[in-house]
């Protein structure tokens, strides 16, 4: 199956504090060739507003990120805006260690697999997105692997960076969760000056061929590029970025 390139919009926030900016924004990515975003409502538009500016741009998104607490407050409009606007889930951020670790999953689990439940009623799917915590250890397992093995329709929308900078490898991770994958986070590891950073997609030390090798056998649909903070000109990492992994056989579509 095709791998499909997608932009986390959150690599470039700065560029989207305005309507006025956010759609200038939007077509220089679909100039770039993207056609799937990751994205909430950007620049204070309603959702009718956004939905015309993707298409007028020929994007839709294929997921968004919602806290767990807003997505259950604001279930049904939450579903009814994203799923006009073509997602085929709502993904939580990374939650508290406190919430995650025994006895307290006990508690978040139930509020995660009822969310789970309702969205798989209205056709969505969710995800939970990984930082680097999730790969401390509890009791010999990782905290990863806890909210998976509690939440068993809960998917892992892995983030290659931070697996690596949890001390994991990002590739083994993909193969154990292989069945269980829609979206990744495609994020380079580099160095600049003894400190990590996030440079374009293939320009780091990541071992690409390793991770999309992994990918492929895996029923991972999206390869979502994201930077939390570009090393360099935010739209120009973003083309990088897409280039790269255009030569690595992923599709824009």
């Amino acid at each position: 199956d095709k791998l499909v390139i997608a932009l986390q919009m959150f690599t470039l926030r700065d560029l989207c504090n305005s309507k006025e900016d956010s759609i200038k924004t939007i077509e220089k990515v679909s100039k770039i060739g993207y056609r799937k975003l990751q994205t909430g409502i950007l620049g204070g538009m309603d959702v009718k507003e956004f939905k015309k500016v993707l298409d007028d741009n020929g994007l839709s998104l294929c997921s968004t990120h919602m806290g767990l607490a807003e997505l259950t407050n604001n279930f049904d409009k939450a579903v009814d805006d994203y799923k006009m606007l073509g997602c085929e889930g709502i993904n939580i951020p990374c939650l508290g260690l406190d919430t995650l670790i025994p006895p307290k999953i006990a508690q978040t689990r139930q509020e995660i697999n009822a969310i789970v439940t309702r969205l798989k009623l209205r056709g969505l799917k969710m995800a939970y997105h990984n930082h680097n915590m999730e790969f401390e250890k509890y009791d010999g397992k990782t905290i990863e692997e806890i909210v998976m093995e509690n939440c068993p329709e809960l998917e892992p929308e892995l983030d290659t960076y931070c697996v690596q900078c949890g001390g994991g490898d990002p590739a083994y991770w993909i193969d154990k969760y292989s069945s269980r994958l829609t979206g990744l986070h495609f994020k380079d590891m580099g160095t600049i000056a003894g400190k990590q950073v996030m440079p374009p997609i293939g320009t780091g030390n990541l071992n690409w061929e390793r991770i999309v090798a992994a990918t492929k056998k895996s029923t991972a649909k999206y390869c979502i590029v994201e930077m939390d903070t570009p090393t360099i000109d935010a739209i120009e990492a973003v083309k990088i970025s897409f280039e790269n992994m255009r030569g690595w056989g992923l599709v824009a579509e």
